[in-house]
């Protein structure tokens, strides 16, 4: 006991030395991080392109596999994972799945409800789409499946999800209500399965694909519509409680064929879209941007360290507590097309880590998609060892704990607090144990930075 009190006075010495410091110098320039867990399905086929889709919270991944043949070829299915450990936990299929349905196009889920979506069902016609709701803890489906009032052939409804505060996101970017291919969008409550609005933007038109993209959070959703102005691009924000669009979003650079909107996420107030066909480092090299949700501004453009052509950065994006991750999946790093992804301050637009596995081969397109959770990052690579797989790395800010993007002394007396009542949040090793190798690994990052 008086050796246990002697090491937290240790600590607390130390702290106070630490509160000198302004704040924790940032990670070095051109920084690589590589996996710490790799995932694959325990039944998984050439072909099935697992990873297609990834979606995390709670330290649950919900990934996508919508070639694999569970109900029929390319029928589609999705595996649920522990994030934590990267253990398998379940596998979802359709209850009425049929052939060519690509269940698990998309995927989404909260508070233990996964959303997926099927966008080549054909219940309202061919390829009209449909999307279904489980219960994470049993794997069952909850009550029957989503579809458009007034859903059609080709619609691909479905095509793109998100649920957020008990409201689902689905979109149709194929249905023709303002032109063939407009696009279109639409809200249901979760609990009742009930459509609540059908989101149209106020401009665009046909080939926009409204609704390619799309997320939720906080009362609002961001649509994306690639396709408007020449393959422009643009992005609408609209108020989940009225359906209201509240602003159309675009960066203060736009060019013809930039694709800005194809990829889009939006948490705590920051919008992050992706524009693929951007130039600035090359033909189709790729860029992405960050909005305020709140004023519609655009603040910083984000690009990475040693962008090239044909990178197609921005293909994919997601954000969570102020740290971007942006794909890369022609990113030739580890032979060509294989991929790569990578983490930027959303606030400054700074590069903070270049994500790559360690097993990286051309053709896997690693960086197709996407997803962060709290600590933790996904990276799909769905080409890759035929079959695809799906991998995890620490958010490369993890050390933040006050989520404001900066690791500073308040982050680490946080951890101290923590540490010294041995709350789990403290054991940063995830040994189920909170010691001395728990302080010092928080230690190593808290120096390192966002």
């Amino acid at each position: 006991m008086a050796q246990q009190a002697q090491t937290i006075r240790s600590y607390i010495h130390l702290a106070a030395i630490l509160i000198g410091i302004a704040a924790a110098p940032s990670a070095s320039w051109g920084q690589v991080l590589y996996e710490d867990l790799k995932l694959q399905p325990s039944d998984g086929q050439a072909g099935d392109l697992f990873g297609f889709s990834i979606a995390m919270n709670d330290q649950l991944i919900v990934v996508g596999a919508l070639w694999d043949d569970a109900k029929g070829p390319r029928s589609g299915s999705v595996y649920l994972f522990d994030a934590a450990t990267g253990a398998q936990i379940t596998k979802l299929v359709a209850e009425d799945g049929s052939e060519g349905d690509y269940f698990g196009h998309s995927v989404a889920i909260e508070n233990g409800m996964i959303v997926v979506g099927a966008p080549l069902d054909d219940d309202r016609g061919l390829d009209s789409g449909s999307v279904y709701l489980f219960d994470a803890l049993t794997g069952n489906q909850i009550g029957e499946k989503l579809y458009a009032d007034d859903g059609a052939a080709g619609d691909q409804f479905g095509v793109a999800v998100d649920v957020d505060d008990g409201v689902v996101v689905v979109s149709a970017h194929l249905d023709d209500v303002n032109g063939q291919y407009s696009g279109s969008a639409y809200l249901f409550d979760a609990d009742t399965q009930r459509q609540l609005h059908k989101l149209l933007p106020h401009t665009g038109g046909a080939e926009a694909h409204f609704g390619r993209s799309l997320a939720i959070d906080s009362g609002l959703v961001a649509v994306g519509a690639y396709g408007e102005n020449s393959w422009a691009g643009a992005v609408y924000l609209f108020e989940v409680s009225t359906g209201l669009q509240r602003f159309r979003l675009l960066p203060t650079d736009p060019n013809s064929l930039d694709y800005f909107g194809y990829s889009v996420d939006i948490a705590s107030g920051c919008v992050v879209v992706g524009a693929f066909g951007n130039d600035d480092d090359g033909s189709q090299s790729g860029a992405a941007y960050v909005f305020d949700a709140l004023t519609g501004v655009q603040g910083a453009k984000l690009l990475p360290d040693f962008g090239e052509d044909g990178d197609i950065f921005g293909h994919a994006v997601a954000i969570d507590h102020g740290v971007a991750v942006i794909g890369s999946r022609n990113d030739d790093d580890n032979g060509s097309d294989s991929g790569a992804a990578y983490l930027f301050k959303a606030s400054t637009g700074e590069q903070v880590v270049k994500l790559l596995a360690s097993d990286g081969a051309p053709g896997d397109w690693f960086g197709q998609p996407v997803a962060i959770d709290e600590s933790r990052v996904a990276v799909g690579a769905y080409h890759n060892e035929d079959s695809g797989a799906v991998y995890l790395f620490p958010d490369g800010c993890r050390a933040d704990l006050t989520g404001d993007g900066t690791v500073d002394t308040l982050d680490f007396l946080l951890f101290l607090g923590a540490f010294t009542s041995g709350d789990l949040i403290a054991d940063w090793n995830r040994d189920g144990r909170v010691d001395t190798l728990d302080f010092l690994a928080y230690l190593t990052e808290w120096a390192t930075g966002c």
